[in-house]
């Protein structure tokens, strides 16, 4: 199993109507997103052919317990003083097909050109099978790659707009950090402009004013693009809930959002690698489609099934897919996992071999009964 998982670099991507008819070089269609988020910290997930946003951001993350976040990603171009906008962006949808490639830890989506500016976009969960702190945290990676089509210069702006359940703070140069979630932005062009704000002035100039107020805003990064010139736009979103003190592992490091967000700006370029290169030896893999298929759909649950404590106990939600029971356990947390990054599997087993459930099992089913969503994720103690 080892030497298979490190060859896996075309794995066949299966439409969202399951016909495994399907070729290679068929692209699932409108997925609602890849569940972006750190080990053991919920997730968010974005849906490319709405251009809508779903989070939760208490891990395990089931398939049926995300619910609607309040955010959108927004586009100013401006060639001669032809201004162009998007309010909402969303994937090039053709012939009622939505272009975007959804394969954990990777969500890929064409979001379609504006003013000769060609945008793609590039999300991804955090991934690093050497630093198991950088694959704990609870942030998503976004990256709009802008080219520029046309024969004459333009400027182009990204904006991430997120509704907070507070109002956030402005983080001079990098974006807002609130008491739950943070974006923090960035560029690979060295003129590269981060502005923050609500006002109007986004749709008008491509940049905001740097004040804050209310709820809803939004972090602008504008570019200026020569002929033919392409550059990458950053954003990280992070969140943070302490609702429960035990809850996440992250807990132990900040007390803040905008924490996490730095972390992931100083670590994005590292993870997108990760990231990419796991996705790249998947697709490569000359095994059965439904084997590699199978993999792929399960490497999900890293993200999606993972708990990780604040005082170091790791386990998985048995879930609410069809196709779990032990088996997630068997495909994940033993084979999978213990290829990808083995310091889970270890701590897993440290946690197992120190405890005991009351009817007198050794064994994964340390939380409660999954029927009880509330408490799902409550595990029982160190040596119990």
């Amino acid at each position: 199993m080892i030497s298979m998982l490190a060859s896996l670099v075309n794995i066949p991507v299966f439409a969202a109507n399951g016909d495994e008819t399907q070729t290679n070089e068929t692209q699932v269609d409108g997925t609602s997103g890849v569940p972006l988020g750190g080990f053991g910290t919920g997730g968010v997930k974005f849906n490319a052919h709405r251009g809508t946003f779903a989070a939760l951001t208490k891990a395990p993350a089931d398939a049926y317990d995300y619910s609607s976040l309040d955010a959108k990603f927004q586009l100013y171009t401006n060639r001669n003083d032809d201004v162009e906008t998007v309010d909402t962006m969303r994937s090039v949808v053709t012939d009622g097909r939505s272009d975007d490639d959804a394969i954990w830890p990777m969500h890929y989506a064409n979001m379609g050109s504006t003013n000769d500016v060609q945008v793609n976009l590039k999300a991804f969960s955090p991934f690093d099978s050497e630093n198991s702190d950088n694959m704990s945290m609870p942030y998503a990676f976004f990256e709009m790659t802008l080219e520029n089509t046309g024969s004459e210069a333009a400027d182009a702006s990204c904006a991430f707009q997120l509704t907070t359940g507070d109002t956030p703070t402005y983080v001079e140069g990098k974006g807002f950090n609130g008491s739950n979630w943070a974006i923090y932005a960035d560029s690979d062009a060295q003129d590269a402009v981060v502005t923050v704000g609500n006002d109007s002035g986004f749709n008008s100039t491509g940049e905001l004013n740097n004040s804050i107020s209310g709820r809803t805003n939004k972090v602008a990064v504008k570019v200026n693009l020569d002929p033919g010139e392409t550059t990458a736009v950053k954003f990280v979103l992070a969140w943070y809930d302490n609702s429960e003190p035990d809850w996440h592992y992250y807990l132990n490091f900040a007390d803040n959002p905008g924490y996490f967000a730095q972390m992931g700006l100083d670590n994005f370029d590292l993870l997108k690698a990760n990231a990419e290169e796991l996705v790249t030896n998947m697709r490569n893999s000359n095994l059965p489609d439904w084997f590699v298929n199978q993999i792929q759909n399960t490497l999900v649950n890293i993200s999606n099934n993972s708990m990780y404590k604040k005082d170091g106990r790791v386990a998985y939600s048995e879930g609410e897919w069809t196709c779990f029971g032990t088996m997630d356990q068997m495909w994940l947390a033993r084979q999978i996992i213990t290829q990808l990054n083995p310091f889970f599997t270890w701590r897993e087993l440290e946690y197992w071999s120190r405890t005991q459930r009351n009817d007198g099992q050794i064994h994964h089913d340390f939380n409660t009964p999954v029927e009880d969503k509330a408490a799902r994720a409550e595990l029982v103690a160190w040596n119990d």
